[in-house]
Order: structure tokens, then C-alpha cells, then sequence
């Protein structure tokens, strides 16, 4: 999928190839993302939590989907070995999805999956936006 990884959200500012299904989906499928771009951060909630209105949406399913019905060909994507940007794919679904970024059509989206910036803690908990630590370490690593 060719995606530029850029801040997303709006519906027109998802510039990406998109995998859309009105039906349901069975078995996984990995997807193999192109980048392009210079990356940004997609996390702009208030208090720096997931939402489903960041990010570049990738499948858009009608029906149902299992949470890994889609995972990416590696961990995350990024613009380049020094980028701050590591864009991970999660899934929203039901009443989470924001129809606002509805590429179905006629169709309410179901499930959504979509890439958005986040990055391991030292915990290795999963955190939204950009590691704040990674000046410092870029800085320290070269």
C-alpha cells in the first residue's frame, strides 16, 4: 500500500492506499506498506490517548474482523532509520470507528484499522505520539 506518512486524520489528509471490504473478513493478512513522506505525529487527542480519528486509516471493513485479521510486514513503519516517526497499525471498532473517515460509502465502517505513531516505554508498555526520549538517544547513538 502506498501511504504517505504524514499527521492523517481528516479524510482528505489520508493520502494511502486502502483496502476496502463491505463483507466480513476471515484468516490474516499481512500488509506491506510503501512509505513516502516525511512523517509527522499522528496522536492529538488531549491527554495523549489513542483515538480513532488519528491517523491514516488502511482497511475499512463493513462486516466483521478479528483484531489481527491485519498486521503490518514488520513491527512499524517508518521514514528512515533516524526517524522519530514509528507508525503501528491498531484496530477500532463498533462505536470506537470514526465514520467521519468513511471510505465505504454507503456503507458504516465496522472495523478500522490504522496506522498511527506510537512507541515502546522503557516498560515496553505500547505509548501514542513520539518517544520523548529520542533526541537524547539520537544524539547519544550518533
Amino acid at each position: 500500500l502506498n501511504t504517505v506518512l504524514n499527521k492523517g486524520g481528516d479524510k482528505d489528509q489520508q493520502l494511502s492506499d486502502k483496502v476496502l471490504i463491505k463483507g466480513n473478513v476471515t484468516g490474516e493478512t499481512v500488509l506491506k506498506v510503501v512509505p513516502q513522506g516525511n512523517g509527522d505525529n499522528t496522536a492529538s487527542a488531549p491527554g495523549n490517548i489513542f483515538s480513532s480519528r488519528d491517523g491514516i486509516s488502511l482497511v475499512q471493513v463493513g462486516g466483521d474482523a478479528a483484531d489481527n485479521a491485519f498486521k503490518l510486514d514488520r513491527e512499524y513503519i517508518s521514514t528512515g532509520t533516524k526517524s522519530p516517526y514509528q507508525y503501528r497499525l491498531f484496530t477500532y471498532r463498533g462505536g470506537q470507528v470514526d465514520q467521519q473517515s468513511n471510505f465505504l460509502g454507503d456503507k458504516p465502517v465496522n472495523v478500522d484499522f490504522r496506522l498511527q505513531t506510537a512507541y515502546l516505554d522503557s516498560s515496553g508498555n505500547v505509548v501514542p505520539g513520539v518517544d520523548p526520549d529520542y533526541n537524547n538517544s539520537n544524539n547519544e547513538n550518533g
